[in-house]
């Protein structure tokens, strides 16, 4: 798959690059699985996330609805997961 490059002089299409990062936690995996599964901890570990906005009552459970909060730069978005 290639993508369109949106800047002229540097060819016509670009490859895409996967990036991967890794951080080790000093957690016991249940711990960590229970703090990143909580849409309220979301801002804390993803930088773009502004707050989470629950439509739904807690707990998470199948068929909760969720809004995310995030900023860009010079915007401002509201996202939707689809749980379809």
């Amino acid at each position: 798959m290639y993508y369109r490059s949106r800047c002229r002089g540097v060819g016509e299409f670009m490859k895409p690059v996967d990036v991967t990062t890794t951080i080790d936690i000093s957690r016991p995996r249940q711990m960590v699985a229970a703090y990143v599964a909580d849409p309220d901890h979301a801002p804390d570990w993803y930088a773009n996330i502004d707050h989470v906005t629950w439509e739904t009552e807690k707990p998470l459970v199948i068929g909760t609805r969720l809004a995310f909060v995030a900023r860009f730069p010079r915007s401002k978005a509201v996202l939707h997961p689809r749980s379809d």
